[in-house]
Formats: structure tokens, sequence, C-alpha cells
């Protein structure tokens, strides 16, 4: 029932912390890469933290913040065998971790297989960016996040097959939940992205079929595609193809992944649906996305709805709109303005 930061950039590392801890090792409190050592210092106290799990690029940072905060019992590093350092014994690697645990099950210690897992107990703590008022801990269940990724299922539909793009922060629980925790449940699979300059070299590395992004990663997609097809000549024929595909698709002939193949070749060969949440996008650029024939959804959430609360069904998708209530979710607008 302890709480334990993550801070790291995406890593397997990452995954397997986050979810030992919402199988009953602790209480997970995902934290942003990019906090400065103030920052990191104040949510450790606030979070109460017992533990940081943290990868190397961050070893300076926590190190500094630990130092005072004398509530941290261990710090450990993601990618490291490192046994117990001898100058502050808080400090030891993640592999090490690992090992010990697995000598503890081999002596027949299944303490933490058996545990009990409560649905509705408080099992992740998530400090929002603030866009509604300060910086706020919100506290999330597992029945949270199950209930969410149950509730998303009937708008969206991903199958083992499927193989999503991780490019967002793990920390955001849009990601987490989405991006992570959803394609798990269906069995689907999960590459993630090395940076954004990486982005097409990486999308074309590992085919996948969806991404989960903000407006500001799709919209610099579109200008990168769209700035390769003027650099081509070929604009006004893309163009020209779009008009013509759209015309037979109203009347039921979708020929738009044959004539858009080089397009879907730069991004993998196998992507099909974009979803795009977080913040309003241009609508252009979503009706572009569309009109070469990618599933393209909006959705709306908040840190405390774990986060979907609205998305557009894959079956009746409408650029511009944030979507229908998610399955058994309400939504009312309370005190609306003129």
């Amino acid at each position: 029932d302890e709480r334990v930061i993550i801070i790291s950039e995406t890593t397997y590392d990452w995954y397997v912390s986050y979810i030992s801890l919402l199988c009953g090792a602790g209480i997970a409190v995902p934290c942003d890469k990019e906090l400065p050592e103030n920052e990191l210092e104040n949510l450790i106290k606030r979070s109460r933290a017992a533990a940081v799990i943290f990868s190397p690029k961050m070893k300076d940072l926590v190190k500094k913040a630990a130092a005072k905060c004398p509530g941290v019992k261990y710090c450990i590093e993601m990618k490291s065998d490192a046994g117990f350092d001898e100058k502050d014994e808080r400090f030891v690697g993640f592999n090490y971790v690992m090992e010990e645990g697995r000598v503890f099950t081999s002596m027949g210690d299944t303490s933490l297989m058996d545990k009990e897992i409560d649905p509705d107990a408080f099992a992740v703590l998530i400090f929002t960016s603030g866009t509604t008022s300060a910086s706020k801990g919100v506290m999330i269940s597992n029945t949270n996040l199950a209930y969410n990724v149950n509730a998303v299922t009937p708008y969206v539909m991903l199958t083992p097959e499927d193989r999503l793009f991780s490019v967002l922060p793990l920390h955001h629980t849009y990601e987490s939940t989405i991006g992570f925790i959803y394609p798990m449940a269906v069995g689907a699979s999960i590459a993630v992205c090395q940076g954004l300059k990486h982005l097409v070299p990486d999308m074309q590395a590992t085919q996948p079929t969806a991404i989960i992004a903000v407006p500001l990663l799709l919209e610099a997609l579109h200008k990168k595609i769209n700035q390769a097809i003027a650099k081509s000549g070929k604009e006004s024929m893309v163009n020209t193809m779009i008009r013509l595909t759209n015309g037979l698709r109203n009347v039921g002939i979708d020929v738009k992944r044959k004539v858009f193949k080089d397009i879907y070749a730069s991004l993998g060969g196998r992507l099909r649906l974009l979803v795009s949440a977080a913040a309003p996008i241009d609508m252009k650029v979503g009706k572009w996305f569309e009109d070469i024939g990618l599933l393209f959804l909006q959705g709306y959430g908040l840190t405390e709805t774990a986060p979907i609360a609205a998305l557009t069904p894959d079956f009746d998708t409408r650029v511009g709109s944030a979507g229908k209530a998610v399955h058994g979710d309400e939504i009312m607008i309370k005190n609306p303005n003129e």
C-alpha cells in the first residue's frame, strides 16, 4: 500500500513497473520525466512516496531530489544490475531486484502472486497538468481503468493483429490506459517510438496499425507527408485522386488504400486508425487523413475519468466532433453559459 514514483522515458521497464504495481505491489505514481528537481522533490513529498523507479537518464535528478526526501526507502534504477549502493543504500538496480524476486519465488514465496487485489482500492496517483486549476493528484482504482477499457471497446475495435505506435509520454493516463492497458487487454502489441525525429523511420520499421495521439503530433505528421508529396511534384495528382476516390466511396467502392499505397508505405504499410484527443484538432487535418482512407477518431477526456469520457465511434466517424459519451457514461454540462 505504499506509493512508488515511476519517472522515465517510455521503456519496457516502465511497463513492467506500472503493471506490477497495479497487480498489488503498491500504488503507482507516474511522473513527467521533464520535471525539474524542485518539482520532483515536491511530488515525492506530496505523494508520500516510499520508492522511486527511474531510468538511467534520470539518475542525477533523482539523487538530488531523494537527498531532500528522507521518506524515500528505495531508489531503483532501470536497466541496472547493480546491488545496493554503498554510498547510499537506498539505490539499487532494477534487474538486481527482479533477480532477488526470482530467488524468493523459487523458495516458495508466492505472497505477491497470491495477493487479493481490491478493484476499488486506490491504485494509481496521477498528477494532472493543471489545465483546470493548480496541479492535483487524482486517485484512480483498477475498476476505473478496467471500466474505461470496457467503455471504449464498443466504439473502437482492436484485435490481436493490431500494433499500436506509442509516441505520447506514459505518465499521461491517455497513453497509459488507452495506449498500454487497452491493447494489452485485447492481446495487441505496442511499438515504442524512439522520439519525434524518428517518427517516420520507426513507423516504417515497426508497421503499426494504430496511433493514439494529440493534435500537435498528427498535424506534424500531416505536414511531413504533404511536404514529401509536394517535393515529388505529385500534389495536384493526389488532390485529384482524393476527389475521385471520395466519389467512388460514396457509391460503395473504396479503393483508397490501393490508390494511396505509396503514402501508406511511408507510414509502415499497415496503418488503419488514428485517434486524436487532449485538444481540438484542425478539421482540415482530420478530413485529409479520412480522404486518404484512414479511420480518424476523436476523443475527449480528463485524468479524473481515467481518461476517455467521449469518443467518435469507428462506425460513425465525424471529423470536428469530440464524439459520444462512451458506453455506460453520462455527461452533463453544468451551468451552461450562452
